[in-house]
């Protein structure tokens, strides 16, 4: 009793800060993407977009996610925000993580502009932790597009910072937030993301079968493929997670992943064609 008694205390005054600093902080979740007229990040309404450009806007946070088992596991996480009108981001926003993340398309020789706007800890308004995106393995960062807040820049909470990438080197990556990593992403802030090769939509026939898509430029259809469908393999720690929520230090060193997924699903969901869970 007395920890549902702190919980919904601690609900309730995290309900309140938000409710009351939303319309006066509306103004600083700040989209940015050439061409978009109403800050969506959503290309709609007649507006005129650049060629091969791109945005998203992503929001930071926490939430719950169910395992395969039923336990309700408190996790931190991106939402996709894409659409939202800005001014509903601070409040739409809370409980929004997902895990995993929102996957990222992009295609090669794409500008990409991801927004990315922090919307706080609602379960833990003792936290005040910066989030960034930081694109693993991508080779043309700048530094402060990096998502390393050691070199470039962190997001504050009710704050926004868009980065840009000019998007080369096709293939299957992965992003995740960088500000104090091995914490972030055990909590589930990591993501699918791939770069599509500009040699998709020409047609290459390759041991007498015919392909538009395909992985790399391979310039003779060797790596076509039919379906596309990105495989994320990750795990939590149950005790670490339960600590997180029951603000409790943290066990870094003892730290045993039990739950192991595919794309956030468990067994026996990942054999279920019934499941209807993310990533169907």
């Amino acid at each position: 009793m007395e920890r549902k008694w702190l919980y919904t205390t601690l609900m309730a005054a995290a309900v309140l800060l938000v409710l009351f600093a939303a319309p006066a902080g509306a103004s600083h979740i700040n989209v940015q993407c050439p061409g978009d007229t109403n800050g969506n990040a959503l290309q709609d309404g007649g507006e005129v977009w650049p060629a091969n450009q791109k945005c998203m806007h992503l929001t930071s946070g926490d939430g719950y996610v169910t395992m395969a088992d039923g336990t309700v596991m408190y996790m931190f996480g991106f939402a996709d925000a894409t659409g939202w009108d800005p001014a509903d981001v601070m409040v739409d926003g809370i409980l929004a993580g997902a895990y995993p993340g929102p996957i990222i398309v992009v295609d090669e020789d794409d500008e990409f502009y991801l927004s990315l706007s922090n919307v706080g800890m609602l379960v833990r308004p003792d936290l005040f932790d910066p989030h960034t995106v930081h694109w693993h393995g991508f080779p043309q960062a700048s530094s402060v597009f990096d998502g390393l807040p050691e070199s470039g820049l962190s997001i504050n909470m009710g704050a926004t910072l868009t980065y840009y990438y000019n998007v080369k080197d096709p293939g299957t990556y992965m992003y995740h937030c960088h500000v104090e990593a091995t914490e972030h992403m055990q909590m589930g802030m990591l993501a699918n993301l791939y770069v599509r090769p500009k040699q998709n939509g020409t047609i290459y026939t390759y041991a007498g079968r015919s392909f538009d898509k395909f992985v790399y430029n391979d310039g003779d259809g060797s790596t076509g493929y039919d379906v596309e469908y990105p495989i994320q393999m990750s795990s939590f720690d149950r005790a670490y997670h339960e600590a997180s929520e029951n603000v409790q230090p943290l066990p870094f060193a003892e730290m045993r992943d039990d739950y192991a997924m595919l794309n956030g699903r468990g067994y026996p969901d990942t054999v279920d064609t019934a499941f209807t869970g993310p990533l169907t």
